[in-house]
Order: C-alpha cells, then structure tokens, then sequence
C-alpha cells in the first residue's frame, strides 16, 4: 500500500484543455473551481487505480498479497525471534490491527506527496484544481483500505479473535488517519514539486516512523524507550487507537488526543502551503 500512484495521461481525462502559466490567476486555489470539477476526483481516482493494476499478472489481488505479506513476516519475526514484551492480545491479531492502519496512512501520505510531481503534464495543460490530484489519490488508497479490511477481517477469524463491541468506533482512527496523511502529503507535495528528493527520502522516513509508532512492536516498548514519543508522534494516538476499538483494549485517550491536535495542526498547515504554492506549480511542471 506503501507505493507511489503510477502517473495519469493528460489525454485519458475527459476535463477541458487550458494552459495555465505561473503568471495566470490561481486557478486551482479557488474553491468555486474546485466545486465546479469536484467529479475530476472520482474520474482521477478512477483512473490511478486502473493504472495502478493493469498489466500485472496479479490485479487487484495485489492489494491483498502486500499486507499479508507483510503481516505474516512481521508476525512469524516476532513470535519466534524477539524478546520484546508480548502485547495484550495475540502477534497475529496485534500485528494485523496495527499494520492495516499504519499501511493506509502511510500509502495516503506517500501518494499524495507524489500527486502533483506524477502529473505535471495534467497541470501544464488540463483545466483542473490541483487539490483534486491529491484527493483523488486518498479516494483510491480508501478504496485499497477497503480491501485491506477484508484481509484484516480474515485474519482475525483464522486467530480466533472476535472484535470487540467497541469495533464500530474503528472507523474514527482510520479517519484521523487519513486527514493526517492527506495534510503531510499536501506540504510535501509542493516541496516534492520543487525538489524532487523529497520523494526518495520519505519511504525511509516512514520505515523509520514504523518502528516508531506502535504498529508492530508493542506500546509499552516504545515508551520504556522514550516516554515522550507517545505525544511527540503524530500517529501514535491514532494507531493505538484503532488497535483498541477493535480489540476491546484500554484506550490511550491522551495520546489520541495529541494525535487529533498534531492532525488539525497538519491538514491546516498543509492546505496553507498547498495554497500558497499554486502560482508556481505550472512554473516548476
């Protein structure tokens, strides 16, 4: 889930051609033209998925194949070979409930920094508001949630764990999730138009964040480590969070609360740096 979206050709939409320079009005700041082509995210979405998949001899079934890898080599790694503290509920089920998550937020962020650099031609020479590149990228990473949730689903059932009364709440965390993952990456993205190695070192950015964050070593690991980092983590809360609605844990309610503070800080300052960066998009397309 953690891959860049493949690039859209300007030719495959179905939006009208305008060319649009540094020095013309900022066209795709303005929220009525994001509102008059807000159907431009859904064909978009469309469109990266289909890119995303074609010509591969798997499909869609990769969407499935990714987290169970990944789930099943963290798990047998940390079963058999680690001495860390064993979490409150089994690996499997500890493991899937944190890397389902933390592999759509970071696919999220990851996407959405990559939006505008992938499709500089859809900006030099497409009538679109280029908030609807980054939001089309997180409707098609929802959509590989989605199927993410069946796996996760699935392994839960093959453990013999039953999610806990509290699992309808499990959509907020994914939620915080995604607006947090959409605000990093609309900093990013105008960074990553300007400098193009923003883009090669966010992936080891986010290995690091994974060891970082409670996904796959357990919570009360990583603050004997460092207690601060429970709060110094924008992700953190989220994580836990989404583990305990599904499981039924005690909730960690201060540090999802300083992930929701460390989310509204993001997506505010992230939308500010997207929209001050607009007239020099075209220029750096």
């Amino acid at each position: 889930m953690g891959d860049e979206d493949p690039p859209v050709a300007a030719s495959s939409t179905a939006l009208p051609v305008l060319h649009i320079t540094a020095d013309g009005p900022p066209l795709a700041a303005s929220w009525s033209f994001f509102w008059s082509r807000r159907d431009a995210v859904i064909v978009l979405a469309r469109r990266l998925l289909g890119a995303r998949y074609q010509q591969t001899l798997l499909g869609v079934g990769w969407a499935f194949l990714h987290p169970l890898l990944a789930i099943g080599v963290f798990t047998w790694l940390l079963s058999s070979w680690s001495t860390a503290r064993a979490p409150e509920s089994s690996w499997l089920a500890h493991n899937t409930s944190g890397w389902v998550p933390w592999g759509f937020f970071a696919a999220t962020l990851t996407s959405s920094a990559a939006s505008l650099s992938q499709h500089a031609s859809l900006l030099r020479d497409v009538a679109l508001p280029r908030l609807a590149l980054p939001l089309a990228s997180l409707a098609a990473r929802c959509v590989d949630l989605a199927i993410a949730l069946v796996v996760l689903i699935a392994l839960l059932a093959l453990d013999g764990t039953v999610p806990a009364a509290s699992a309808w709440l499990f959509p907020l965390p994914l939620a915080g999730l995604a607006l947090l993952g959409l605000g990093i990456g609309l900093a990013l993205a105008s960074f990553q138009m300007r400098w193009r190695d923003v883009g090669q070192v966010l992936p080891y950015l986010l290995q690091l964040g994974l060891f970082a964050t409670p996904v796959v070593v357990p919570a009360a690991v990583l603050e004997d480590a460092w207690p601060p980092l429970r709060f110094l983590n924008p992700a953190w809360g989220h994580i836990a969070a989404a583990r305990s609605t599904l499981l039924g844990l005690p909730l960690d309610g201060a540090a999802w609360i300083s992930s929701w503070a460390w989310t509204a800080a993001a997506l505010g300052g992230g939308l500010f740096v997207f929209a001050r960066s607009q007239r020099r998009l075209a220029e750096w397309a």
